[in-house]
């Protein structure tokens, strides 16, 4: 065989005449199954050869308990908590691994979280950190990804930490008291760029979102017409000069307002829904954390209100990652299991001179709001998204 080739064995696939992939065997199976071999042979004749080899496998076991038992018991763990944690996007845990022993170091270490209670598996796809050696009075950081795979807060509660160095026979574990608690943001889809600007650029909507604090005299800069400007704001000496109509801009420049209004007055029963309710729920709230991503993306002061249950209060247009976060957190914590809360006025006050988008799980009830908003449900969420490039070829 050539330098720097691979045989065609090592290679696995779906071809049924290829190698199949080993299975391992557990190392305690291999001394059971020497010492059903080694102890009738030892009994019967007696050999020094079978004595010594017997003699040798107690003392590795024994050897291989007592290690454990004093490397186990000498390691501390800090979990760290080192992402934001997000339905679709890997979240990082880290554990600080540390090792109290003088002289003794530690090998082989594996960490992972228990949930006898069920308090964040169905939240998290289980992972597990390995970490290579610990010496004597030192610390190690080991990491792991967790997959978040649902909406919520998720609560931790107990680390357990096991070795079988050095043969791999005999392991011993300990578990590790620490309360944590995480708060899942809903998935985040990234949205096609012309549905907010179809809600804040253009229309009545999107005037009454840009012209905020119009009016005065001051004289900011000059800018292209858009619809809505009275013929008193075209500067025609300067539009003489181009081929379209420019506007004297009176008033500081303010970004377009977003506000996403999601409606969950309606019941999760009483849902007029294709598919599941309690999934179109989940889509719904996504299409609102999603609409509020991209409303940060472009640059737009938005805000959050939430209606049916109970969140935090409201804090207002702002924007910025901060910001975000802070809604994301509020639509994290909302449990659509308690009971729905209906529509007060006071809840729809303050929707003037912004962009308005309202989200609701089904099309079985309208809010009244004056003026004009954009109406969207859980199951349009597919049809907003952005499209793969490949997608928009074909």
């Amino acid at each position: 065989m050539a330098l720097g080739t691979v045989p065609q064995s090592l290679f696995c696939g779906h071809n049924p005449h290829m190698a199949k992939r080993p299975v391992p065997v557990h190392p305690l199976v291999v001394v059971f199954v020497l010492l059903s071999l080694l102890v009738p042979t030892a009994i019967r004749q007696g050999n020094n050869l079978s004595i010594w080899l017997l003699g040798t496998m107690f003392i590795a076991l024994l050897l291989t308990f007592i290690w454990t038992k004093l490397t186990i018991r000498n390691i501390q763990i800090d979990r760290v908590h080192t992402s934001q944690a997000r339905v679709g996007q890997p979240f990082t845990v880290g554990y600080d691994v540390q090792n109290t022993a003088r002289f003794q170091p530690a090998f082989s270490l594996w960490i992972q979280e228990l949930d006898t209670r069920r308090t964040w598996s169905d939240r998290f796809r289980n992972a597990v950190a390995w970490v290579m050696e610990v010496g004597p009075k030192e610390v190690v950081r080991a990491d792991t990804i967790f997959w978040p795979t649902r909406r919520g807060v998720a609560n931790f509660d107990r680390i357990r930490v096991r070795t079988s160095f050095p043969f791999g026979m005999i392991h011993s574990s300990k578990v590790i008291n620490q309360q944590w608690q995480v708060l899942v943001q809903p998935e985040i889809i990234q949205l096609q760029p012309s549905v907010l600007q179809a809600v804040v650029s253009d229309g009545p909507i999107g005037q009454k979102s840009m012209k905020r604090g119009r009016g005065g005299e001051e004289f900011y800069g000059i800018r292209e017409f858009r619809s809505g400007d009275s013929l008193g704001d075209i500067a025609w000496k300067a539009s003489s000069k181009r081929e379209s109509l420019v506007c004297i801009e009176r008033s500081r420049p303010s970004p377009p307002r977003l506000r996403v209004i999601l409606d969950l007055t309606t019941p999760t029963d009483s849902l007029q829904c294709e598919e599941d309710a309690r999934n179109t729920e989940e889509k719904t709230i996504s299409l609102a954390a999603s609409l509020l991503a991209e409303a940060l993306r472009q640059g737009h002061e938005f805000a959050l209100t939430i209606l049916g249950v109970a969140t935090q209060r409201d804090v207002g247009l702002r924007s910025g990652p901060r910001h975000l976060d802070r809604l994301l957190g509020a639509l994290a914590n909302v449990d659509l299991d308690q009971k729905r809360v209906p529509v007060s006025p006071h809840h729809l006050r303050n929707f003037e001179r912004v962009g308005r988008v309202v989200v609701r799980p089904d099309r079985a009830q309208k809010l009244g709001i004056s003026g004009n908003s954009w109406f969207f449900t859980g199951s349009q969420l597919n049809d907003l998204r952005m499209l793969p490039i490949e997608d928009e070829i074909g």
